[in-house]
């Protein structure tokens, strides 16, 4: 009997209409590409908040409750009636916001959070979450293998078409080098710059091709200057990332390259390259004076101040850039490439099927 209600439970219909979403976008690009790529898949009617914070954004969740306290409303987009069915957001500042909007609603308003809480995961319908951040399953916890993302198909081959001609000249192989920078408590100096740019040069040499290189919002100005010269001895197209550069050709370097290159600090950036199922090796990044091995030792926090809020769950970025290359799905820079890409997982469906549950009519 329970199976067969189980059964019931999963064929019941969504709501005739379809729920409404507001996507809330913060300051790192990374979070909000994992927002967007959720609500395109989705296919409900979205509507995009980008939000701007004051300094109340210091203060723990757990001290700013339900509020709108830490938002900038000068720089922010208005919040107002009529309330959304679903709120989709990822990190610390967007949590206390959500849990605003849900309060004015009356309580009806979903929140679904991606990555890591910032906050008892109780406090959301729905938590989509890695295994790098270490949450502890509950019943509102999905644990996927990798991070959300919004390279589809369609993403993919409009920006092949926009960007071939222009890149054509260059001569194939095409390696796309993707570079990050420093991240707490990862180093990324211009001695990293260099040696990550001669050891590209080298590989695109040796090979005959050319590297199609990026910056991104984490890169410093002196990486990209020094990544510039450590390049410029093989044929190359460099973008050097700007907020307000016209035309970005990230899409077109994932859509186009024959294999990749991706500083091992940003996990979306790693994500998106292993999507394309085209060779990717991973150019680790540096703990103080030291490579990040695998799994580097850390001391876990206690863990009930972890389910309260005060100290945020772990990243472990050097567990997942060993996940990554034991399943075969990267490999490490410099070394044999797999004579195949494993297949990547099946994270998005897995999130779909569970917000959409979210709406299962009960009745």
């Amino acid at each position: 009997m329970a199976t067969a209600l189980a059964t019931m439970e999963r064929q019941r219909p969504l709501l005739a209409a379809e729920p409404t979403v507001w996507l809330l976008l913060g300051e790192r690009p990374g979070d909000n590409t994992q927002v967007r790529g959720l609500g395109e898949a989705l296919g409900w009617p979205c509507v995009e908040k980008r939000l701007r914070f004051n300094a109340w954004h210091h203060n723990r969740n757990l001290f700013l409750g339900a509020s709108r306290r830490a938002v900038d409303p000068g720089g922010s987009d208005v919040l107002e009636p009529p309330w959304p069915d679903l709120v989709i957001a990822a990190g610390r500042r967007n949590a206390p916001v959500a849990r605003w909007i849900r309060r004015r609603s009356g309580g009806r308003t979903k929140l679904v959070h991606i990555g890591r809480p910032w906050a008892p995961v109780g406090w959301f319908d729905l938590v989509i979450t890695t295994p790098q951040y270490g949450v502890p399953w509950r019943p509102n916890v999905l644990i996927n293998a990798a991070p959300l993302h919004s390279v589809t198909p369609e993403r993919l081959a409009a920006a092949a078409v926009a960007w071939d001609a222009r890149l054509r000249p260059l001569p194939r192989p095409w390696i796309a080098l993707i570079v990050g920078g420093p991240t707490r408590p990862y180093r990324f100096e211009p001695a990293d710059a260099r040696a990550l740019g001669e050891q590209a040069a080298r590989l695109a040499a040796s090979e005959g091709g050319s590297l199609l290189a990026t910056t991104s919002s984490r890169t410093p100005v002196f990486a990209a200057s020094v990544l510039r010269e450590a390049i410029s001895g093989v044929p190359h197209h460099l973008f050097e990332w700007h907020p307000a550069a016209p035309e970005n050709p990230y899409f077109a370097y994932l859509a186009l390259a024959d294999s990749f290159i991706v500083t091992g600090d940003s996990i979306s950036m790693m994500t998106e390259a292993t999507a394309t199922g085209r060779p990717v090796a991973i150019a680790r990044p540096r703990l103080g004076s030291r490579l990040i091995g695998p799994r580097a030792a850390r001391t876990p926090p206690i863990s009930f101040l972890v389910d309260l809020g005060l100290v945020p769950h772990p990243r472990d970025i050097g567990a997942f850039c060993d996940r990554l290359i034991a399943t075969g799905r990267a490999h490490e820079i410099g070394s044999p490439r797999p004579t195949r890409a494993a297949p990547a997982p099946e994270d998005m469906a897995r999130a779909l099927e569970r917000v959409r549950t979210l709406f299962r009519n009960p009745g």
